[in-house]
């Protein structure tokens, strides 16, 4: 039987990026919108572009960016794919794994181990503190390939997207608000308490979680925490529930929301309703929730429910 050779070596995107954006849709085709595939869509014509004239690229740069590692076999196809998203959580270095997938006709040949292993390696020596990511937990056995990995899981969410355009009329009786400074800490602790350490979120960084360098650490640092964390208030002049949206370049945005405990399921749709109708842009929304939380909460206030995740962690 002759002997199957597989290299694995850091995403290069202008020449991966092709056959990356083919491998993505091929593997993820299911839970992709509109957006999703086209954004896929760019970036298999950049790097088609890419490898038609490299001079060219070469001079003008090429539009997107890429970390991680591929798995290719001797002929220099791409057999799998992980990307890195470098980040800190409580000022330590941390990376977040995703668009883990493999070719489907070279599965459960140990491909994914192997990337896993050689981004365990290489983070490690880069000191990197912890290795996060979200999996589906309608993939049977996924959740116990990445516990043999050395993963935990740290919580059950799910996720739910407000498709693009789509907002109801704000109600007039809540009134979302900045944090005054006086409550920045009653913020910080409500969200400490819902989201640990071992679970991906960073209050210090909200802007730019996946942005790797000392220039965004500075700009997030130097940026008012109020300007960027939001309250919501009843019209008792209560705090209803605290909200933080985090922009994102490519895909939807992401809505982190605690809602307060004396909250009625109706007000906390209205809150959802409000927290949406205030938000600049046209792009979809997406908040992950607890796993078990009232589906008529979310649908009233325009979400759809998409998935349920294993949200995981590996110290390294």
């Amino acid at each position: 039987m002759q002997s199957v050779h597989r290299h694995i070596r850091p995403i290069r995107i202008e020449k991966d990026a092709a056959e990356i954006a083919v491998l993505i849709k091929t593997s993820f085709r299911p839970w992709l919108d509109h957006d999703n595939l086209e954004y896929l869509s760019n970036l298999e014509e950049a790097g088609k572009e890419a490898s038609a004239h490299p001079f060219l690229t070469n001079l003008t740069g090429f539009p997107f960016s890429m970390t991680g590692v591929v798995c290719t076999d001797e002929a220099g196809s791409i057999l799998g794919l992980i990307t890195t998203n470098p980040f800190y959580l409580h000022e330590k270095k941390c990376c977040l794994l995703t668009n883990v997938c493999v070719s489907p006709s070279h599965r459960r040949q140990g491909i994914a181990a192997q990337m896993i292993s050689e981004i365990i390696r290489s983070q490690r020596e880069a000191g990197t503190y912890g290795l996060y990511l979200q999996t589906r937990m309608a993939e049977k056995g996924l959740k116990d390939f990445y516990k043999k990995q050395g993963f935990t899981v740290t919580d059950f969410r799910e996720t739910w997207i407000l498709p693009k355009g789509k907002r109801a009329a704000p109600v007039p009786e809540i009134h979302i608000e900045s944090v005054p400074e006086s409550e920045i800490e009653l913020f910080r602790q409500a969200f400490s308490s819902r989201y640990p350490e071992t679970v991906l979120w960073n209050l210090d960084y909200p802007q730019d979680l996946f942005r790797p360098g000392k220039m965004p650490d500075l700009v997030n640092r130097l940026l008012t925490p109020g300007r960027q964390f939001m309250r919501a208030i009843d019209s008792q002049n209560r705090t209803a529930a605290w909200a933080a949206i985090h922009k994102q370049q490519e895909g939807p945005d992401v809505l982190w929301f605690i809602p307060n405990q004396n909250i009625s399921g109706k007000e906390l749709s209205e809150v959802l309703v409000n927290l949406c109708a205030i938000r600049k842009g046209n792009k979809p929304l997406n908040t992950d929730v607890p796993a078990g939380t009232s589906a008529k909460i979310l649908q009233q206030a325009g979400f759809a429910f998409q998935q349920t995740l294993a949200w995981m962690w590996r110290p390294l």
